[in-house]
């Protein structure tokens, strides 16, 4: 199991490899907060600390080396203002380090860290990908066998599917790539759609944890779509638990990320 931390730049540092051993931590310790509202009692996470306990080990070159590159890796993310990533596995933890102690480790050669991580938001996310492409698939015949088999409805949409293997309904983000008008994408018989032109380059982002439609051009520009969406259909409705179908004309790229959030991450 690789765990490591990501920072915004994308430097990393792996905690239990390369002359690093973790030893101990609490990612499995999670705690609902209560309040009692008229008799009733509502649960909300709120920002806590995660300790890790890690190894450092080899010859001292190599031992500062790696010690001066974790404080300074982690406290340019503290000191921007910016959130890096605390991976396990395949999982991660939107976090910053706020404290951390050093001390000899009973080897003569290991140094023993105590990293206290701090989220404000204390998730472990599980993303799933899916990509969608227009290359063979929109070609006139019944039936073409492209990305995942997907196939033609008799209404002119080609079908697929996704599956949120969460227990929970998820939030997402989809991204439709030009050129395309008014791009439309059925999930489970559920119609997200934006009336705006996309150029080739340019692309849309809609993103329900963020409640954000943007419109990215190829000159870097970035607009706000919020009031193209179509308020008819609500788009930034949830992918609930299960296998849903997925419909759209074929004629342009798209792709979704699914984010499964966990109070502890998932057993593997």
């Amino acid at each position: 199991m690789i765990v490591k931390y990501v920072s915004a730049s994308g430097e990393s540092i792996c905690l239990n490899g390369d002359g690093i051993k973790l030893r101990e931590t609490d990612f499995y310790r999670h705690k609902w907060e209560e309040e009692e509202i008229s008799g009733k009692y509502k649960f909300s996470r709120k920002p806590r600390t995660y300790r890790t306990l890690v190894e450092v080990t080899g010859e001292r070159s190599y031992k500062t080396k790696k010690l001066n590159d974790m404080h300074r890796i982690t406290e340019n993310d503290t000191l921007s203002g910016k959130e890096g990533r605390l991976y396990y596995g395949d999982q991660y933890l939107i976090c910053n380090i706020c404290e951390a102690t050093s001390e000899p480790a009973e080897s003569p050669i290991g140094v023993m860290k105590e990293i206290i991580f701090f989220s404000k938001d204390p998730v472990w996310i599980k993303e799933t990908h899916y990509d969608f492409y227009a290359s063979d698939i929109y070609n006139g015949s019944s039936k073409k066998y492209a990305y995942r088999y997907p196939y033609r409805y008799g209404g002119g949409l080609t079908g697929d599917y996704i599956i949120n293997k969460y227990f929970d309904k998820v939030d997402f983000k989809m991204v439709i790539f030009g050129p395309v008008v008014n791009p439309l994408v059925i999930i489970g018989g559920h119609k997200y759609q934006v009336n705006i032109l996309l150029e080739t380059g340019e692309y849309l982002e809609l993103d329900t944890e963020k409640g954000t439609v943007i419109k990215v051009m190829n000159s870097g520009q970035v607009v706000n779509a919020f009031h193209n969406r179509e308020k008819s259909s609500d788009p930034f409705a949830h992918i609930i638990p299960g296998r849903h179908s997925v419909e759209w004309t074929g004629k342009f790229d798209w792709n979704i990320t699914l984010y499964a959030k966990r109070s502890e991450p998932e057993w593997q």
